[in-house]
């Protein structure tokens, strides 16, 4: 049997194109959390929290974040979590595990404060 070199040019590079799109950390995904208003995407709920602007909705994927999460801005921020990695369909639900601290004692009434959905939170 001859070998062909297309046959292992072509298979390095279906290595090469396929690999880096495994992605890592917690959700297998790259970009576990993005706020579509600002177009960024974040490693850490406390980061896109403390970026988000009033009435932002920031959507998490479906993994374990472990972290402290601090919501003490006087901010409405939605957060929603279970997200596929394309951030589509929900397909799960998102665990802190960690302390959540919030802190809605801002007596503005233009913000009612932090809205959690589909978010399990787990303290140690």
């Amino acid at each position: 049997m001859k070998f062909k070199p297309q046959c292992l040019i072509i298979g390095f590079f279906l290595v090469i194109l396929v690999i880096p799109s495994i992605g890592s950390g917690q959700t297998g995904c790259d970009n576990p959390i993005w706020n579509p208003n600002n177009g960024y995407y974040y490693t850490t709920l406390q980061s896109a929290h403390d970026d988000a602007v009033d009435g932002d909705i920031i959507f998490v994927q479906a993994a374990i974040f472990f972290e402290n999460v601090y919501f003490d801005m006087p901010k409405t921020v939605y957060i929603e979590g279970g997200y596929d990695c394309d951030f589509l369909v929900k397909v799960g639900q998102t665990i802190i595990a960690g302390e959540v601290y919030v802190n809605d004692s801002s007596s503005d009434p233009r913000f009612p404060g932090h809205h959690l959905e589909n978010i399990i939170i787990q303290s140690p």
